[in-house]
């Protein structure tokens, strides 16, 4: 059976997966062919509630290498980290995964039938049957068996800073958020801009009833996603996302910060407050850097 904590977190992990996708239009021209970035993704979740509260963390790093620039779109490849176990980069068969992005801030994936092969293999060398695919496991968090190689693209999204066009009065949009936002300057120097969003009631309820399957799946019982979100209609749920773009010289962002607050009060009067910090930085890589003139 799950602990709280850990409940928690997939919850909010579920949350980011459906409801804080970014869709800005991208510029390039400050981007150059052959740069190479390290990319880390940090976040904490935290929960407050009338009976248990709990804490985690933890954080993420590729490397992001700009393959190829066209007038709108740009090409980009990612990759783990150099020195990692041959055994690690083995499992994980994700990367290198190159992706194309558009002037819209819409990814596609360049390389799926070398994705899909790696993918295969790694089932094949695990012993993971074809019919597991979409399923959870558990070992020290909750994990999906991922087989399909546009999967990729949907876990990248939060490693994902090229190209966002962020200048006060720009638009801003964040999936599962009731409408666009225009960003504000909130400090000069250095350039820090903010955008403020309420998060959809339905879409909290059902990355929560999502959740709740996947718990009900360690515990071996048996629920619907029907089910789950029965038993979440009579929470009320609020929500709010806050946004923060940090720039360099140049305009573009070396940091994003999103903040989510999730607020419910169940039936009986008892009431939960959840939050995540989700931190995304782009830096130039050290060995790039040595190389620069």
């Amino acid at each position: 059976m799950l602990k709280a904590g850990r409940t928690t977190a997939l919850v909010l992990s579920l949350i980011w997966i459906a409801g804080c996708g970014q869709q800005s239009r991208g510029i390039f021209e400050t981007e150059v062919a052959g740069s190479e970035f390290v990319v880390r993704v940090a976040y904490t979740t935290e929960t407050e509630g009338d009976v248990s509260s709990s804490r985690s963390s933890g954080h993420s790093t590729l490397i992001e290498r700009v393959l190829e620039l066209e007038p709108e779109t740009i090409s980009l490849e990612y990759d783990l980290p150099e020195g990692m176990p041959e055994e690690r980069r083995r499992m994980d068969w994700r990367f290198p995964a190159r992706v194309r992005i558009d002037s819209h801030g819409t990814a596609e994936l360049l390389n799926s039938s070398e994705l899909a092969r790696r993918n295969l293999e790694w089932r094949e060398a695990a012993g993971i049957p074809e019919d597991a695919c979409g399923q959870w496991y558990f070992t020290w968090t909750a994990m999906k068996i991922e087989c399909d190689p546009q999967s990729v693209v949907e876990f990248l999204e939060p490693f994902l800073l090229v190209g966002l066009e962020a200048y006060e009065g720009s638009i801003l949009t964040e999936q599962g958020t009731s409408e666009t936002q225009t960003l504000q300057m909130v400090e000069d120097q250095p350039r820090r801009l903010q955008a403020i969003f309420q998060l959809s009631p339905e879409t909290i309820r059902e990355t929560q009833a999502e959740a709740d399957v996947v718990v009900a799946q360690f515990s071996g019982a048996e629920k619907t996603l029907e089910d789950a979100l029965l038993e979440r209609a009579n929470h009320q749920v609020s929500g709010q996302l806050t946004t923060q773009l940090d720039l360099d010289g140049e305009g573009r962002v070396i940091r994003r910060t999103r903040e989510t607050e999730v607020n419910i009060v169940f039936p009986d009067g008892l009431s939960e407050r959840q939050t995540q910090s989700q931190v995304t930085t782009r830096i130039l890589s050290e060995r790039q850097d040595k190389n620069s003139p």
